[in-house]
């Protein structure tokens, strides 16, 4: 029996077998968030079978099994999917809420029909988190039957030049790519990221990142966004976590046309932030994006153009409303634009 567990202790005075029995809540007395925490920092190889048995063990604690379906979102294998569908037969909403969360980074077909059969409260955060796994599914996979309604032209905002500040962008070299490589791994693990045509900016003080999937880079880009659905691009922010980023935002588009697309930028919580569009012309793709009236997001608006042939992403022109706008929805107002939750089957 570990007596006096610490977060220093257990650096240095616990086994890997002590933390093991303790997550799994073979020693009652001790802390199991605290020997989870650390078996995710030291990145042992069993952590895979330990986080599967955690997350659909039901006399766990519902927080530390939803700590466990997070985890598992770092994982894309077959056995850590299907563990995240059994985690969503429970009552827990922390449960169902990190399980389809993780389930939309990591999932495929079997994962959408069983976030389908969900039944969770529509405009609530587990609702929400149920709806947008599903659509991040079908947006990864190219399928047309989760895509997204696009919000009322009421709901976007314009900002007035006069009364706002431009941004400004840098490219990020190939070489910082590659060195962040297993960070971004882990963040997108269902998404490879290509080593071209990615930015940072910052606004306001958060430091941004915007990386561009190689599904939809070079110069096939028209024709990918022109035919099927896409995660277009995947804004990250910097953070003081260990990786030092997390995802802050999802671009998420589906054609219109062979020559025009649609894209929404989407939390990972479900909540739409941006809306607009994209311009298809020969190997380049020109982006423009407007804040959605959410208490979540300052009013921007910017034009953007990833040129495939030379596989740069650069900004046309970015705007960010100095105060808010009178007409953007304050915190305390009623929940954001949210996504429907699908029907069960």
């Amino acid at each position: 029996m570990i007596c006096g567990l610490d977060e220093e202790g257990l650096v240095t005075t616990v086994s890997e077998e002590e933390l093991v029995a303790i997550v799994a809540g073979r020693r009652p007395q001790q802390d199991r968030s605290l020997a989870l925490k650390e078996f995710l920092r030291r990145r042992s190889p069993r952590i895979g079978p330990v986080l599967r048995d955690l997350v659909v063990d039901r006399a766990a604690p519902a927080e530390l099994r939803g700590a466990a379906a997070m985890a598992l979102g770092a994982r894309r294998d077959p056995e850590s999917e299907q563990s995240l569908i059994e985690a969503l037969a429970t009552t827990e909403p922390v449960i169902v809420r990190r399980a389809s969360e993780a389930l939309g980074r990591v999932g495929g077909e079997q994962a959408l029909a069983a976030l389908k059969r969900v039944r969770a409260e529509s405009g609530g955060g587990t609702g929400r988190s149920v709806a947008f796994a599903q659509a991040l599914i079908g947006y990864r996979l190219g399928l047309t039957q989760e895509r997204l309604p696009s919000p009322p032209p009421d709901e976007l905002l314009t900002v007035a030049r006069e009364r706002a500040v431009p941004l400004e962008f840098k490219a990020v070299t190939q070489a910082a790519i590659r060195a962040a490589r297993p960070v971004l791994e882990e963040l997108l693990p269902a998404i490879a990221v290509s080593e071209k045509g990615s930015i940072r900016f910052t606004c306001r003080n958060e430091h941004l990142w915007i990386v561009v999937p190689k599904e939809v880079a070079g110069e096939r880009v028209t024709v990918q966004l022109g035919k099927r659905s896409a995660v277009a691009a995947v804004v990250l922010k910097e953070s003081s976590c260990p990786n030092g980023w997390y995802v802050s935002e999802y671009l998420l588009s589906h054609p219109v046309d062979r020559k025009k697309a649609e894209v929404f930028g989407i939390r990972p919580s479900g909540i739409t932030c941006h809306y607009g569009g994209i311009q298809l012309t020969g190997a380049k793709a020109r982006v423009t994006l407007q804040a959605v009236s959410t208490p979540h997001v300052p009013a921007i608006e910017f034009t953007a153009e990833y040129d495939g042939a030379k596989g740069k992403f650069a900004m046309i022109e970015a705007f960010l409303a100095m105060t808010s706008l009178d007409r953007q929805k304050r915190p305390s107002a009623p929940g954001a634009t949210a996504l429907p939750v699908s029907p069960q089957l």
